[in-house]
């Protein structure tokens, strides 16, 4: 009975000292992936921490560049500057067709030789014009229609008399007459012509594109660029300026710029008593 409990006393003496010499046995102990090499840590660690990539070698983050569609304005402005190149295309009353050069040059060729009809007879006596030649009211429609902007044809005469509500119906807008409004993009219309505006350049002047017989081009005439000129003197006054509806309503949800506001400047000492001294 004896020999028993001094087996027990024994074994509770050694369990008293293992605990006390856990600590530093478990420091001791080669457990984990603390002791692994560096590339094999994350395959033992449960948790593994993920970090970027750019972190890692040292290098910021690259960030992806944000993408910036161009506005409806400088679409239809791209597309007007495609065609400004292309002055082989005759002036055709009615006409709506861009073909090859070839095309465009007989077309050219058979109007100069019946440059003596009337402009509204010259198309159905010369056939290569139905393969190339366009005229100023087709010419500014398809430019808005290769920008992706609806916009059916409207013959100069009748853009001049729609109303207001009839032109939102074919996505106009009329801007009014004040040449301060008009912006690149908008149609200026005159009495039996329209252009696309280009450019301002001035309170009354800019740059605009259109389609014409009445230019340098002889008597077929063609696309041409006019730049920096008075708009109300090349082919009299502006009657009205349109602007595509989606374009407008474009415009109107852009943020307005906040005028600038400077703080005020700070009254030091030496300021204050130069004031008090000059009003003496």
């Amino acid at each position: 009975m004896r020999r028993i409990r001094s087996d027990i006393r024994g074994l509770f003496m050694v369990a008293i000292a293992l605990l006390a010499c856990a600590p530093s046995l478990m420091a001791m102990a080669p457990v984990g992936p603390m002791f692994l090499p560096h590339q094999n840590r994350d395959a033992f660690d449960p948790f593994p921490m993920i970090l970027p990539a750019a972190l890692h070698s040292g290098e910021e983050a690259a960030q992806p560049a944000a993408a910036t569609a161009p506005s409806l304005r400088d679409s239809l402005l791209q597309v007007a500057d495609k065609y400004a190149g292309e002055t082989y295309i005759p002036y055709v009353w009615g006409g709506d067709a861009v073909g090859s050069k070839r095309a465009c040059e007989q077309c050219r060729a058979c109007i100069g030789m019946r440059h003596h009809l009337k402009v509204s007879k010259q198309p159905a006596s010369c056939q290569a014009c139905k393969q190339c030649g366009m005229d100023c009211s087709h010419f500014v429609q398809r430019i808005f229609r290769e920008a992706g902007l609806s916009f059916p044809y409207l013959p100069t005469m009748q853009l001049k008399h729609l109303t207001p509500a009839k032109l939102r119906l074919n996505n106009l807008v009329d801007v009014g007459r004040d040449l301060h409004l008009a912006k690149p993009g908008d149609l200026l219309l005159h009495k039996n012509h329209i252009v696309m505006l280009l450019d301002k350049t001035g309170a009354r002047s800019g740059d605009f594109i259109h389609v014409s017989r009445l230019i340098k081009h002889g008597k077929v005439g063609g696309v041409e660029v006019v730049h920096d000129t008075d708009l109300e003197k090349y082919r009299g006054k502006v009657l009205r300026i349109l602007r595509h509806i989606a374009i407008d309503q474009a415009d109107k949800r852009a943020p307005a710029a906040k005028p600038l506001v400077l703080p005020p400047p700070s009254k030091s000492y030496d300021q204050t008593r130069l004031r008090i001294v000059r009003a003496e």
